[in-house]
């Protein structure tokens, strides 16, 4: 134990391999412990603050808008996590000028994403009615719609590019180094949120400080990785290579269909919401996703690290810990997050009337789904990491294409029936019916090719 100890503070050296990709994982998970908790914070605090600022129709408006930024993180076209597998690989295989030409190659193109997407935005946003969409009602909302919508954009175009930061973290398991960084971009949005409730700028403000905030952070961080920390991979324009362009094309497609996949579970409920039951109906629903996504958010302190920690082994032939590693994450995984979700489905009711101070009720039932829900999930991102860290993702792709398509069928089908219900529903029943039964048989056929 001392040595284990004296290895994750760093006052010793890994022996192995594998002693050095739990050493890894164990520090990015304290240290992403620390960020989260502060992510946790400020998302808790958040939310009276907010709902105060802005009241209940502005403030469903606000998740809509969040909801709409993460769908436009489809825009990298799965670029991103294809350079994880990619930046992984290289550090396995100890390739440096690989992981020079990826990093630069992917960067490059995402500046290219990011300026088709701006311009399209500005041809297709000025000609849609937001507010009639979105079934706005009071004046005062409607006229900071379109503003807000066009910041969040705006400033997401802007950040798009900076995904490789992250990802270089992630591929050379410093995950500690990055979660750091997500603390200190937690600190400037809740800094931002308290500066801007005590304005009067409205949702156009809240939007453009919050956004802004995190964008500055991730600037700052990038000029550090590439300046200070691994200069070597800087994004230089000479270092784009249209051979390696091909390789992270067909890696990232299959990623995105899982992106898409992903969005469709987790990010259509509240947009379909917001249209067919109005904007206010948003906000019991968003609470408790919100609620129990503090559960899925600790999960994936957890599994960030095995990702690449997965690739970097399986590019090494390092089976044994592999299977060793999912094995331990699983007891572990289920110890602490299932359990968790059953306890915030005990305890929810009245934990949600004290966030809110008693502004908003919500249902047990909806409750107890979304604790299913989660515990389905659970179950999903522990396969999921381990599949993309072997890169089987094609497979994957094609089983979520299925999966959802039949999401979207039954949300349309029983949210106008069912209410919130529905949409939640829709999700447990789509998931449970294809990936729930079908990634295990994926991970096992799939180590059984690959070791042999």
């Amino acid at each position: 134990m001392r040595h284990w100890v004296a290895m994750v503070l760093g006052r010793s050296a890994p022996g192995t391999h594998g002693q050095r990709r739990y050493v890894r994982i164990i520090q990015a998970t304290l240290v992403a412990g620390l960020g989260k908790g502060l992510g946790l914070f400020v998302g808790i605090i958040s939310v009276p603050l907010t709902i105060g600022y802005l009241g209940t129709e502005r403030y469903g408006l606000w998740v809509t808008i969040s909801t709409l930024l993460i769908w436009f993180q489809l825009t990298d076209i799965g670029l991103g996590n294809g350079l994880t597998n990619l930046l992984a690989e290289a550090y396995g295989a100890d390739r440096p000028a690989q992981a020079q030409r990826d990093t630069a190659t992917a960067f490059w193109m995402l500046c290219g994403v990011a300026a088709l997407v701006a311009a399209g935005a500005l041809l297709v946003g000025a000609r849609v009615d937001w507010a009639g969409l979105f079934q706005v009602r009071s004046a005062e909302a409607r006229a900071e719609l379109g503003p807000a919508l066009a910041v969040a954009l705006g400033l997401t175009c802007l950040g798009l590019p900076l995904q490789v930061v992250e990802r270089v973290y992630s591929a050379y398991q410093e995950g500690a180094v990055a979660n750091l960084w997500s603390a200190l971009g937690n600190l400037a949005s809740l800094a931002a949120l308290v500066l801007v409730t005590g304005t009067a700028g409205g949702l156009v403000a809240l939007v453009a400080a919050m956004s802004g905030a995190t964008l500055a952070v991730k600037v700052i961080s990038a000029l550090w990785l590439f300046t200070r920390h691994k200069p070597w991979l800087a994004p230089l324009p000479a270092r784009f290579d249209p051979g390696r362009l091909r390789r992270l094309s067909v890696i990232g497609s299959e990623f995105f269909v899982l992106q898409l996949a992903a969005m469709v579970l987790f990010q259509t409920d509240s947009l379909l919401i917001a249209y067919v039951l109005g904007p206010q109906q948003v906000t019991e629903y968003n609470l408790v996703y919100r609620l129990f996504s503090f559960v899925l958010l600790a999960q994936g302190l957890l599994l960030a690290p095995l990702w690449p920690a997965y690739g970097e082994a399986a590019a090494r032939g390092d089976w044994p810990w592999i299977r060793r590693a999912f094995a331990r994450s699983m007891a572990v995984n289920w110890a602490l997050f299932g359990g968790a979700a059953i306890v915030l489905a005990l305890v929810g009711q009245p934990v949600i009337t004290a966030w809110t101070g008693g502004l908003v009720m919500v249902d047990q039932g909806l409750i107890t789904l979304m604790m299913v829900w989660t515990l389905v999930n659970i179950w999903g991102g522990l396969l999921g990491t381990l599949l993309n860290g072997l890169q089987i993702v094609r497979p994957q792709a094609i089983l979520a294409l299925v999966m959802a398509a039949l999401n979207i069928a039954l949300s349309l089908l029983w949210v106008r029936e069912l209410g919130v219900y529905g949409v939640v529903l829709a999700t447990i029943v789509a998931y449970g019916a294809t990936n729930a039964w079908i990634a295990p048989i994926l991970g096992y056929l799939g180590l059984r090719r690959l070791e042999t």
